[in-house]
């Protein structure tokens, strides 16, 4: 419905009479596996102008199975499907979603395309605060605050409601330490490093970094092992 793999096997559809989807959505109808299953009809015949669509909302039929795509059946126009990704929706759904899409600004026109993939910080948990560490870091050393940024996970992202942060992130911008650690007459200072900032020893970055921002240096002394082995260790 949504991955890039499944584009031929949506194309195909397309090009028969796709009859009815069934689909179960995140519901986990196999106890031994995660899995997102649907149900397919189709014939190879011209297409048609329309399909049912079901979308399957609980595991407990009262009548059977076979009696509940009849009594949750809803129609969608086989216009409102490409092969790129096929969003399914109700028939009330529609209508908002139709109403959306001529009244308002796709995401993707907004911000002209620049969509880039989430944070990856390497090591989760020692880059990532609880409210409890973050307070008590910033409490250790005011300087803390200034590395440590309001986090959202995708869990924490809900539809129409402004989201409290309950975690933390110590950013460390590429070239930080290096910026910052070189003379206000260097022309690099406030742009970018010079060109081999990564000649720079080791430990006068730590030495630096540690005399700057001591609270920080302390939480992440115990994950260094850990740290070490990471693909992506930044700078140092």
């Amino acid at each position: 419905m949504q991955t890039v793999y499944g584009k031929p096997l949506r194309s195909f559809f397309l090009k028969i009479q796709l009859q009815s989807i069934i689909d179960f959505g995140d519901l986990q109808v196999f106890d031994e596996a995660n899995t997102y299953p649907c149900i397919l009809n189709a014939s190879k015949q011209k297409p048609l102008e329309s399909f049912t669509y079901v979308a399957v909302k609980t595991l407990q039929f009262d009548d059977g199975f076979a009696n509940y795509p009849r009594s949750e059946a809803n129609f969608m126009s086989y216009s409102d499907l490409s092969e790129e990704t096929w969003v399914i929706k109700t028939v009330n759904d529609q209508k908002l979603f139709s109403r959306l899409t001529s009244s308002f600004i796709p995401l993707s026109e907004y911000i002209n395309g620049h969509a880039f993939r989430g944070i990856l910080t390497g090591l989760t948990e020692a880059f990532v605060l609880d409210d409890y560490t973050k307070t008590r870091l910033v409490k250790e050393d005011n300087r803390s605050q200034e590395l440590i940024k309001p986090f959202l996970l995708g869990r924490n992202i809900k539809p129409y409601a402004t989201t409290e942060p309950t975690n933390w992130l110590i950013l460390i911008p590429k070239g930080f330490t290096i910026k910052r650690n070189l003379p206000e007459s260097n022309p690099f200072h406030i742009s970018e490093p010079p060109p081999h900032y990564g000649d720079m020893p080791y430990d006068d970055a730590w030495d630096w970094f540690s005399k700057n921002y001591p609270a920080i240096v302390s939480h992440l002394l115990p994950f260094k092992s850990k740290a070490e082995i990471r693909t992506d260790k930044g700078d140092f």
